[in-house]
């Protein structure tokens, strides 16, 4: 086994998990407002901007139901859960070119898709596609599940396009 990162959980994080776990309030209530904060001042986004849901797969619906996305370009090369997220919520998924050597979608020959009305370019273990090259006339639904406080040209990642969906 090649390993590509490790996971640490210190013995704070573990009591908090426990204490939020034993309250039965997993989904809501004072930890998550106060991880809703916190998490708005780390991104220095307004709280109002930023919603917490379930899973990335949750967001990435919500992020193409709320653009009203009817087909949208993306990299053949990403987890299922992408790709069902257009589906679910009523558009198609239409697969672009990958950029060599990376396997990330081609944003520069995402232009030829005039078909689609939506793109969802997807950051794999952080690296993020080219997203300065993308069309900013077309909503920009990144799939960053992978890439919590990956930056792109300088800035955080979720400046980069119409909605980021994280995951953790």
């Amino acid at each position: 086994m090649i390993p590509l990162m490790s996971a640490h959980l210190g013995p704070r994080a573990s009591a908090l998990a426990s204490e939020v776990i034993e309250s039965t309030r997993v989904g809501h209530g004072r930890s998550v407002e106060d991880f809703h904060m916190a998490l708005a001042r780390a991104l220095e986004c307004d709280p109002s901007l930023l919603v917490l849901t379930s899973s990335c797969s949750a967001a990435l619906y919500l992020a193409v139901r709320l653009d009203d996305c009817r087909r949208v370009l993306m990299s053949p090369m990403t987890f299922v859960a992408s790709a069902a997220a257009v589906v679910m919520a009523g558009g198609v998924p239409v697969w672009g070119d990958c950029a060599p050597g990376t396997c990330q979608l081609d944003t520069q020959a995402a232009a030829r898709h005039v078909d689609a009305d939506g793109v969802m370019p997807v950051a794999w273990a952080g690296w993020l596609p080219q997203l300065g090259a993308l069309d900013p006339s077309r909503p920009v639904i990144l799939d960053a599940a992978q890439a919590f406080g990956a930056f792109y040209a300088g800035r955080p990642a979720h400046q980069s396009a119409t909605f980021t969906c994280y995951s953790f």
